[in-house]
């Protein structure tokens, strides 16, 4: 055994899942080991070149240097290596802040976005466990930091792609306009004018998207363009074919579920089937690498149902996150639907008191976290709420995102970022 080995490498974050390589039968290292994308030094090269070149070797993604964070420790391991000797090798790790490429499998490695909660079912190369977890420590973003910025740029958005909608609920404050006014191309420019602005996070809404005719193109494009892409969705018109197509392209798919049956369901939503589109799309959804959301909206009509509902949702394995809304009245405000405070804040300390597998968030909105979403209308104009009605701030056609949020002092930066500043290092692909 001669020495140490100087080594380095890049870790790269998407959402809860960090990016491997698993090593084939080219590769020097073990077949079926995973690791970061990462090599030893050639002569004269330098940590910092060498990370940039190796991960380029395994993954195909270009970096560039000053998008790099370094990490204060380095590993060292014994590693077995196929036709050689054990080798004490020394790795230097940075820490991959944006990026643009998608990874691309190699002669001698695959490239796979896997969950962190999942490494130990992997056979990781020693130390690699250990070095993700420094790295998610140095990953994060100050939010003083993006708040300080002068050249603020925004981080999340939600385009209302469409006022259209196949079910017909009560509190529902949408005008249904049956004209699809924009082409693929112009919406497909909304959605680069949103990321050059600095959108990372974009939730397709509604209406209902699925109503939209290219929508699974503009998933895909967003994806192109380095964003995370969340489809808010009643699932009635998912199709199991559908989703694989946009399933290397849609990291979240949310879609509602406000009560145990379809009785207490139909008071809301004014379907009469939707248990058996809930049903139907855990189907769908169930063996694809996308993440599963439910939102639950809190009002008279389901309090006494929400753990039932509870029981259904822990039956099923697939469910990432349960997020309970208090109803919050705009438009027409419904008077019937309204909970009070006191009252959700009683079921929700009951409910998070229970043993759950999955996340259970509460929100109670309020107009502060109103008007720290950015929303977006089917043609490009850039709105928010505000006193319980939507206040037009711009046009995206005619304006930057940017700009059209700096001159409106309406417009919630502080709770803007507090929601998406965790997206700022993490570009997905």
């Amino acid at each position: 055994m001669n020495g140490i080995t100087k080594s380095a490498g890049i870790v790269f974050f998407r959402e809860d899942r960090v990016l491997l390589v698993y090593h084939k039968e080219k590769a020097k290292h073990q077949t079926g080991v995973y690791g970061i994308p990462a090599g030893r030094l050639e002569p004269g090269e330098n940590e910092l070149d060498a990370a940039i070149r190796e991960t380029f070797n395994e993954t195909q993604i270009k970096v560039k240097s000053n998008d790099l964070l370094s990490l204060p420790d380095v590993y060292q391991a014994e590693i077995k290596r196929k036709r050689e000797n054990p080798r004490i090798f020394s790795l230097k790790v940075f820490v991959c802040a944006s990026f643009e490429d998608c990874p691309k499998e190699t002669d001698e490695t695959i490239p796979e976005w896997v969950k962190i909660s999942e490494l130990n079912k992997l056979n990781l190369l020693p130390n690699v466990k250990s070095l993700i977890f420094g790295a998610m420590e140095l990953k994060e973003i100050s939010k003083e930091d993006l708040l300080k910025s002068e050249d603020f740029s925004p981080l999340g958005a939600c385009w209302n792609i469409t006022s259209n909608c196949n079910y017909s609920c009560v509190f529902c404050y949408a005008k249904k306009d049956s004209k699809n006014k924009l082409d693929l191309e112009k919406q497909k420019n909304i959605i680069s004018r949103l990321r050059s602005a600095g959108i990372l996070y974009i939730t397709f809404s509604g209406g209902e998207p699925l109503l939209v005719k290219h929508l699974t193109k503009l998933i895909k494009y967003a994806k192109d363009l380095g964003m995370y892409t969340d489809l808010s969705t009643n699932g009635a018109n998912m199709t199991e074919s559908i989703l694989e197509d946009i399933e290397k392209s849609l990291d979240k798919l949310s879609i509602p579920l406000d009560g145990s049956n379809n009785e207490v369901i139909y008071k809301i939503r004014g379907i009469k089937n939707h248990m058996q589109v809930f049903y139907k799309v855990l189907t769908f959804i169930k063996n694809k690498n996308i993440q599963l959301n439910i939102n639950t909206l809190v009002c008279k009509f389901n309090e006494s149902d929400l753990f039932n509902l509870f029981e259904i949702l822990k039956s099923v394995n697939k469910i990432n996150r349960w997020k309970l809304i208090r109803y919050y009245p705009l438009g027409q405000g419904l008077k019937e639907f309204i909970l009070s405070k006191e009252r959700f804040n009683e079921i929700i300390s009951k409910i998070i008191k229970q043993t759950s597998p999955f996340q259970i968030v509460a929100k109670m909105k309020t107009e502060d976290d109103q008007r720290s979403f950015i929303l977006v209308d089917p043609d490009g104009k850039i709105y928010l709420t505000a006193k319980n009605k939507h206040i037009i701030l711009g046009d995206i056609f005619k304006e930057d995102l940017r700009n059209i949020l700096k001159k409106n002092c309406v417009f919630n930066k502080k709770g803007h970022v507090e929601k998406y500043s965790r997206y700022a290092t993490k570009v997905s692909c």
